[in-house]
């Protein structure tokens, strides 16, 4: 089916479960560059320039990535304690340090991070809820980030980078199929 230019196309959630895929959810996350340098457009010059310094400058994410981690920390404390509600109210404050987090690994060249943070991001896009089995995994991801930041920060290809994120992708299949199964109705 196509949709014709200028038109909206609306669906609903039940669209989505007929097809047996989760509904694509909308993130939205603080523009701070954009508040800090205006609505004015940046010139290319000006990227490259920062790019360049990027590039030639070693710049310790450590301590920044620190206070995402602890922010992610105290969350999982606080949702852990809630029965009911978890979705409205703290869905976009958990998934914001972890786009950071990914953001700053990403840029800072701290590889294990982002690989991590990219890998638990595109788990919450296709979760509905934040229940007990997912804060789980979050947990799992949090102390996971932790021990790549103490042990190999910006090894991508350390063993135990591989085997973290080979653990952290199971628990988030294992989750998405029990889940996509209880949708169905099959056990």
């Amino acid at each position: 089916m196509s949709i014709p230019v200028g038109e909206t196309f609306e669906v609903n959630e039940r669209f989505y479960d007929s097809m047996g895929i989760d509904m694509p959810r909308i993130i939205k996350t603080p523009n701070y560059i954009k508040q800090k340098v205006g609505e004015e457009r940046i010139e290319l010059d000006q990227i490259l320039a920062c790019q360049h310094f990027l590039d030639s400058v070693e710049i310790d994410f450590t301590d920044e990535a620190q206070r995402h981690i602890d922010v992610v920390r105290e969350l999982l404390k606080t949702l852990k304690t809630m029965d009911y509600g978890r979705e409205e109210e703290y869905y976009q404050e958990i998934v914001e340090p972890i786009m950071a987090l990914k953001a700053g690994g990403g840029m800072f060249l701290y590889t294990p991070l982002y690989m991590l943070s990219n890998m638990m991001q595109s788990f919450l896009e296709r979760v509905y809820r934040l229940d007990n089995d997912v804060l789980d995994i979050i947990d799992g991801y949090e102390t996971a980030i932790r021990l790549c930041l103490s042990k190999c920060p910006k090894d991508g290809e350390h063993p135990i980078v591989k085997k973290l994120l080979s653990e952290l992708e199971r628990a988030c299949v294992r989750y998405v199929q029990h889940a996509a199964k209880a949708r169905a109705g099959i056990r």
